[in-house]
């Protein structure tokens, strides 16, 4: 058994779960924080055992709050984030025997809020007319007028500047939600079981095309049955409505 965690961090969600695989499915248990609600798994068994080469994801939803296992690119509309993950690639695959992927995320504080203000100084600048002369008080000295510089460190140079930083406001108590201790299965409907089909079809149909081009073999040499499979594999490709044997 091997899980890899893939590991991330956030300032608004946070999953906490342990994932346990077995040669019959997994067991999940633990939290998730997604943004104000608090989901609380507690210890489910998710049976999956091998049908046909395809990937599953344990996905948390909302609406109600359920652990649905998920086959291949399926997406349920309310899925708030998936908490194990893994493939099968051949019949003696089982859970135990697989990479399962599992997320952890984890809650970070946010970030202070830094605010920097220009300590400014007064300075005395030269007062100039129209033609950039300057203009004479009535002793004859020139007159200047008061302006504002950013004031500078006298040591390092730099802009002098007074920092302020305030810090994030904490979160909220989240809505705490418990999720259902009976996971969502796939149902295995006619159009599920053909589909199943048409993929293993597929599969077998594509390794025997290669192993044709691996041989150098071309259309035009290739026998009745050769190109039986090939006319095959591409009205399956388009997804001509075909009975799967």
């Amino acid at each position: 058994m091997l899980i890899s965690i893939n590991e991330s961090d956030s300032t608004r969600k946070s999953i906490d779960v342990t994932v346990t695989p077995s040669a019959t499915g997994v067991s999940v248990s633990g939290s998730v924080r997604w943004f104000d609600v608090l989901y609380t798994i507690p210890s489910i068994t998710i049976p999956c055992v091998y049908v046909d080469d395809a990937t599953y994801r344990v996905a948390l939803c909302a609406t109600p709050p359920r652990l649905v296992l998920v086959e291949d690119d399926a997406a349920p509309a309310d899925e708030v984030c998936y908490l194990a993950r893994w493939a099968f690639a051949k019949p003696a695959d089982t859970c135990a025997s697989v990479t399962i992927e599992v997320p952890k995320r984890v809650l970070v504080d946010r970030p202070p809020t830094v605010r920097d203000t220009p300590i400014m100084e007064s300075y005395e600048n030269p007062l100039l007319d129209e033609k950039d002369e300057p203009v004479l008080d009535e002793k004859g000295m020139p007159r200047t007028v008061t302006r504002q510089r950013q004031a500078v460190d006298a040591k390092t140079g730099e802009p002098r500047i007074d920092r302020e930083i305030i810090p994030a406001d904490p979160l909220p108590e989240p809505i705490v939600v418990q999720v259902s201790s009976t996971p969502v299965l796939p149902v295995l409907d006619a159009e599920e079981t053909r589909g199943r089909k048409r993929r293993k079809r597929i599969k077998s149909l594509t390794d025997d095309c290669r192993t044709m081009r691996d041989a150098g073999t071309t259309y035009g040499a290739m026998t009745a049955a050769q190109r039986q499979t090939v006319n095959e594999l591409v009205a399956l490709l388009a997804d001509v409505p075909l009975a799967m044997p």
